[in-house]
């Protein structure tokens, strides 16, 4: 029953051999379909499917090896077309009782490799050829790392096959899908591909043009993408060999081909990312400027067009153009008078609507950090505004993050061109009246941890300012916001309140201690508590990156591939303080709440300082006086 399932519904019919012969690359597309995971062979099937394997392999090693008479079609081409499809569909039921491997090297990589084109060929069509490269996609799981630079080596080569217009178009797909597929396996190696990278990527840039369809065209881009994942740091060598053709891919595309336009940049965003992964890690790769600033030069043009609300393409590229913005600002380490006239774009933008204000805050903040004096000096009033606008009127990751811009204003800027910022601050401080006094309607905790924040590190800085122009001098707003911070102290988790803001938290409210304002003082022992917290967990977090440490020297650093990507990501998640924070994370607290404990005795004397202490708990006294 299986032989007859077998040779007459999965052979590949007239209808068939013409749309391949036709249209390869929907007939290419179409093959997709057919998918192991959704084919299912009863376990009473398996017996007689590997009894059709060994039947097979006579005729294929024959072939192989040039026994097989190839004048005219061979109808068993189809035959074996058929069982080889069905070893492929069948790979999940198969895996426990079929040796793959040793299979696939006797019998079908002789066939892979014959110089002969028309071996395996049915009716000028590389039948067989096709099928195998399919095949390998199916059982990537059972190839061995050895296996892995031969299979390279087979698909690769020749290379002219690719520059070849005429060459099989199908077969060109189907080669660079299963591409795609090995180095996204979690057994890629890098250092087993490496070799073979530049030719890959020559291969790839050469079908791309012969592409007619987008979706071919982005299945091209989409192996590079994965390429240029899997190799990390490592393919910054090849920046120029890849960024250097893109210019005639992008201005090639018709006004109907938008989903490749943004698929490139999304590949430039790519790339990016491991130059910036590079600059972190020297010693993987050294990082050539000339190179790496053509890459960027090329960035900012495309991501002028691609965010310009007057172009009318802009819906389709907008929010890819952004995300390329935001890598590009990333990586680059000088403030371009190009990079300052792009931000107009951002303007335009939000005074259309707040679509993309998430990521247009996250280009905001890069440009803070890049731009620094320059950028604010400009565009201080629009930045303020535009806000204003936005605050109370987004969701709250875009609050979160308008909280997190404002942070960086408060402790980049001078403070004496701050002022023109207190209207957005004064927003946050409304909002957390709101939730004190209780009303049904307020901004999550979360969001009014983050405007609390802002207040703190502004009190932290230069708390004279922040009474005299924030609070026009009104303690009773200040006692408010005391509150809510001993309230939200406890209430909210770790990733709107870390451990940097919690010690900003801290450092504010010893602050207000030293105003004597009595309702103030009542809150010292609720203070020295918060000041305890945070001194364990500082205490705590050193223990742990010191373990971390350790752990990295233990660990196998030849791993690659997929591996490496994760690798990768978790260590960006421990990255380096920024330079406004560094002398606060090492500020010793315990030092610092011991000096104003010493301001309050001499200012109140030793009686009161006496009461005062009494309200305090002596578990926390303890810890300041050990």
């Amino acid at each position: 029953m299986l032989n007859l399932v077998v040779t007459h519904y999965m052979t590949l019919t007239v209808k068939d051999l013409e749309e391949w012969q036709t249209d390869p690359e929907t007939y290419c597309t179409l093959m997709e379909s057919l998918t192991a995971k959704e084919s299912n062979f009863p376990d009473q099937t398996i017996p007689a499917l590997t009894q059709m394997t060994a039947s097979a392999s006579t005729y294929l090693v024959d072939l192989g090896r040039g026994q097989v008479s190839i004048a005219g079609d061979d109808q068993r081409v189809l035959d074996m077309d058929a069982v080889l499809l069905a070893i492929g569909l069948g790979c999940y039921d198969l895996h426990d009782c079929f040796e793959f491997e040793p299979w696939f090297l006797t019998n079908l990589v002789p066939i892979l490799v014959n110089p002969n084109a028309t071996v395996g060929s049915f009716q000028g069509l590389p039948v067989l050829r096709f099928r195998i490269v399919w095949l390998v996609s199916c059982w990537l799981a059972q190839l061995s790392a050895n296996v892995r630079p031969p299979l390279y080596d087979a698909l690769l080569n020749p290379s002219a096959f690719f520059h070849q217009a005429d060459a099989d178009v199908a077969l060109k797909l189907r080669i660079i899908q299963t591409l795609e597929s090995m180095v996204n396996d979690w057994g890629f190696e890098h250092d087993a591909f490496a070799p073979f990278l530049p030719q890959a990527l020559e291969c790839l840039f050469a079908f791309f043009p012969q592409a007619d369809e987008s979706e071919s065209k982005m299945k091209v881009l989409g192996c590079l993408e994965a390429i240029i994942q899997a190799c990390g740091a490592h393919i910054v060598s090849f920046c120029h060999q890849i960024s250097a053709p893109l210019p005639a891919l992008w201005t090639n595309e018709s006004d109907a081909s938008n989903l490749v336009r943004g698929k490139i940049l999304q590949l430039m965003a790519k790339l990016l990312t491991s130059v910036k992964e590079a600059q972190k890690d020297t010693s993987v790769v050294c990082v050539e400027t000339g190179p790496v600033q053509t890459l960027l030069d090329m960035c900012v043009q495309v991501t002028r067009f691609a965010t310009d609300v007057s172009n009318p393409d802009e819906v389709f590229l907008m929010e890819s153009g952004l995300e390329l913005w935001n890598e590009t600002l990333e990586v680059s380490t000088v403030y371009t008078e190009e990079l300052h006239l792009l931000f107009g774009n951002v303007l335009r933008l939000m005074e259309r609507d707040y679509e993309h204000v998430v990521l247009v805050l996250r280009v905001l903040e890069h440009y803070l950090r890049l731009g620094k004096t320059q950028f604010w000096q400009t565009y201080h009033a629009n930045v303020s505004r535009l806000l204003q606008n936005v605050i109370g009127n987004v969701k709250a990751e875009a609050s979160l993050q308008i909280a997190q811009v404002s942070e960086i204003i408060i402790a980049t800027v001078p403070i004496d061109q701050v002022a023109g910022y207190m209207p957005v601050v004064k927003s946050m401080v409304e909002a957390c009246i709101t939730f004190q006094q209780g009303e049904p309607k307020h901004e999550p905790e979360s969001v009014l941890a983050g405007y609390l924040s802002v207040v703190a590190r502004l009190m932290m800085i230069d708390f004279d300012f922040t009474l005299k122009n924030l609070l026009q001098n009104d303690h009773a707003v200040l006692l408010v916001l005391v509150n809510s911070m001993l309230k939200l102290f406890y209430t909210v988790g770790s990733s709107p309140l870390t451990l940097l803001r919690r010690k900003v938290w801290s450092l504010a409210l010893c602050a207000t201690l030293k105003l004597m304002e009595p309702l103030l003082l009542d809150k010292t022992g609720q203070v020295l508590e918060i000041c305890v917290e945070v001194i364990e967990d500082e205490q705590e977090e050193q223990k742990q990156k010191q373990a971390a440490v350790a752990a990295d020297r233990d660990e196998d650093a030849s791993r690659s591939g997929v591996y490496r990507a994760f690798q990768a990501h978790h260590k960006s998640l421990q990255h380096q303080p920024n330079e406004e924070d560094i002398p606060i994370l090492a500020l010793d607290l315990k030092a610092f709440v011991c000096g104003i404990l010493n301001e309050l005795s001499t200012r109140l004397g030793s009686g009161a300082f006496g009461q005062l202490l009494d309200t305090v708990d002596s578990s926390v006294l303890r810890k300041f006086q050990s």
